[in-house]
């Protein structure tokens, strides 16, 4: 018998590939993200093709032996405190998620202009998305993904450290191994914002919200190929559809109603500002949202809506 494991020994390091599928390397010391969660019960490590034989013929009722299962894939679910990098943006100082925000589609754009240094992300128009090798060092072993790309859903809740859960699946190459923690994860040292004072507007409303969630809504898929090393050519998506949901008090009609502004098909400019001091701020904007739906709730017994908006040219920006 071992040494249990212990759950909370987790860590993960992520990194920009520069050739899809080719292992990119990542290290603590650079390329480190600090979990706001464990990384263990959020990852399933599995088979594309199973190869179970479930229905193959066998004289019994008991099914035969599984053949040989290709395409080894992994789920990782990487939840993140949403916080800047503590001083001016450059190539080599980006908010610790910058990979794995790529790998869900969004294009990078740097300002260096000294004193208004940011990074926005926003929905690159292109197929040609970027992908991330993924070290998950979880239960003592050390996972290594490549070619993973994925989905992003942000979470703000009211007076809470808002967060973003990444989705990021990828091809593993070779075994895991027993691998201990590293000890010189270099994190970003400055702690996350709460959520309050967002001066949240969309259009010309600005709601009672104790909740905002934005969905970045592009589902990846694995593409197989019989050229495919393992049975997969790729881990990537063919299109986005992101959402913004907005839960929030009722207002009178005269003030505000959602059902007005669908029957207007009106783009509704969006705007909120998580965090109040520079270099550990994040925005989310929008130009032009649209409801989609609207459906009624309780909440602690007042009413409200859970107003739901198809986004048409989100941009997330630390500045």
């Amino acid at each position: 018998m071992g040494t249990p494991l212990v759950l909370r020994l987790d860590g993960v390091s992520a990194k920009i590939e520069s050739t899809y599928g080719t292992d990119a390397a990542p290290v603590a010391t650079a390329n480190a993200l600090r979990l706001n969660g464990r990384l263990w019960p959020g990852t399933v490590l599995d088979f594309a093709m199973p190869n179970s034989r479930k229905d193959v013929a066998n004289s019994s009722i008991v099914a035969a032996t599984p053949a040989a299962a290709r395409g080894r894939k992994i789920r990782f679910r990487i939840p993140w405190e949403i916080k800047g990098a503590g001083s001016a943006y450059a190539a080599n100082n980006l908010p610790e998620a910058d990979p794995l925000f790529q790998a869900c589609g969004f294009g990078q754009t740097l300002v260096t202009t000294g004193g208004s240094e940011s990074v926005t992300y926003a929905f690159a128009a292109t197929a040609a998305h970027p992908s991330a090798t993924i070290y998950g060092y979880a239960a003592g072993m050390l996972i290594k993904a490549v070619g993973c790309r994925g989905t992003c859903r942000i979470t703000i809740d009211a007076g809470k450290i808002a967060t973003a859960l990444f989705d990021m699946q990828g091809m593993v190459v070779s075994d895991p191994t027993d691998t201990a923690l590293p000890t010189n994860f270099n994190y970003d040292a400055q702690l996350p914002p709460p959520a309050v004072g967002l001066a949240m507007t969309v259009g010309s409303w600005s709601p009672d919200s104790p909740q905002v969630v934005f969905d970045s809504g592009n589902p990846v898929e694995v593409l197989e190929s019989v050229n495919g090393a393992d049975g997969i050519q790729a881990i990537d998506f063919g299109e986005a559809m992101p959402m913004l949901t907005v839960v929030a008090k009722t207002a009178p009609i005269a003030t505000y109603t959602p059902s007005v502004d669908q029957k207007t098909p009106t783009g509704r400019a969006l705007s909120l500002v998580q965090g109040g001091t520079q270099y550990n701020k994040m925005s989310i904007t929008d130009s032009g949202l649209a409801i989609v739906g609207f459906p009624f709730e309780d909440q602690k017994k007042f009413a409200g809506y859970r107003v739901q908006y198809q986004m048409t040219a989100p941009q997330i920006i630390f500045n």
